[in-house]
């Protein structure tokens, strides 16, 4: 998949529902409007981004720990202890009284959110209406935004569950690893759809503006 041009260019063309390109002559620009399915992709990742952040599901303990020995490093002596950030979303969620059924809606929503994204995603490349290759990888860049948020909020509700696991009975303990496994299974779908965005935008002849 791409990376840094990729993300480069999909964060500047994600900002607003046109793209500026440069026109036949020299220091002229002109506007091409997003089709609306690139407009529901932009939608779909910017709700999917602000809520997986605001809900904290986008957090990985991976990158945590990493952060936590490096200020070990640097400071010659141990870090403050903080919880990592699996283990503080399911204390929030014990507060509440009920974890099981608030993770089981917090995954349904999580799930949901991915899914308008591979919606708009794979409606890009199958539908053909975009003959762009930069416009191509701004789409791709948005779609593995999304992934790297659903990835992380994965490997969160995998821990977490295997955490409350002693705490549930067998039927809620199933039914949130098969919540869970609906959010795994939408990652695979999205992956799918980057897959497929790359796949078109090789396919073109050349970087085709307009």
């Amino acid at each position: 998949m791409l990376r840094s041009i990729a993300v480069a260019v999909g964060f500047a063309l994600a900002a607003g529902g046109c793209v500026a390109t440069p026109a036949a002559r020299p220091n002229a620009t002109a506007e091409i409007q997003l089709t609306e399915n690139e407009r529901a992709l932009r939608t779909a990742v910017r709700a999917l981004d602000a809520r997986y952040e605001e809900a904290g599901w986008s957090v990985g303990d991976a990158g945590q720990s990493a952060m936590r020995l490096a200020a070990m490093l640097l400071n010659g002596g141990s870090d403050e202890e903080r919880p990592l950030p699996s283990m503080a979303y399911l204390e929030s969620r014990r507060a509440d009284g009920a974890p099981a059924s608030a993770i089981l809606a917090d995954v349904r929503e999580a799930r949901d959110l991915a899914a308008e994204v591979t919606t708009a995603s794979m409606a890009i490349s199958s539908r053909g209406l975009v003959q762009s290759r930069e416009r191509l990888a701004a789409d791709l860049a948005l779609t593995e935004r999304a992934i790297a948020d659903v990835r992380r909020a994965v490997d969160l509700f995998e821990t977490v569950a295997g955490e409350l696991s002693a705490e549930l009975n067998e039927d809620d303990r199933n039914a949130l690893n098969a919540r869970i496994l609906t959010l795994r299974q939408e990652f695979t779908r999205l992956g799918e759809a980057a897959d497929a965005l790359s796949e078109r935008r090789r396919a073109l002849p050349g970087s085709i503006i307009g």
